[in-house]
């Protein structure tokens, strides 16, 4: 039988004190190990996070660049023929501000009683 003052730490000899010193080395090795392997997966989940997003954010950019692009051959062309046909256009925007007054017109009618 164990007496109470070994079970509580009181009496230990040397060896036992050793052992267990050694004992707890390897418990703090082993949570230095663990400790190490956390910070390195949650580093690769970071910067695969992070790879990702750059992607997704090159991605985006490269469509913003094309939709721009097309939109600035768009407007050149419209500019072009405008310059071509001085006339026509001017006669296409009164077209235009004729139909949309018409609009305006009717949309002010049906809302009187």
């Amino acid at each position: 039988m164990v007496s109470r003052a070994k079970f509580f730490g009181l009496r230990r000899s040397p060896h036992d004190v050793r052992s267990e010193m050694q004992t707890l080395q390897r418990d703090l090795q082993k949570v230095r190990y663990d400790l190490r392997d956390l910070a390195n997966a949650l580093y690769e989940a970071g910067r695969e996070g992070a790879d990702s997003a750059k992607g997704q954010f090159n991605n985006r950019m490269q469509r913003i660049g094309g939709a721009y692009q097309t939109a600035r051959k768009r407007g050149d062309q419209m500019i072009d023929t405008m310059t071509e046909r001085p006339m026509a256009t001017a006669l296409g925007a009164f077209a235009i501000g004729l139909v949309l007054a018409g609009l305006v017109a009717m949309a002010s009618m049906m809302k009187r009683p």
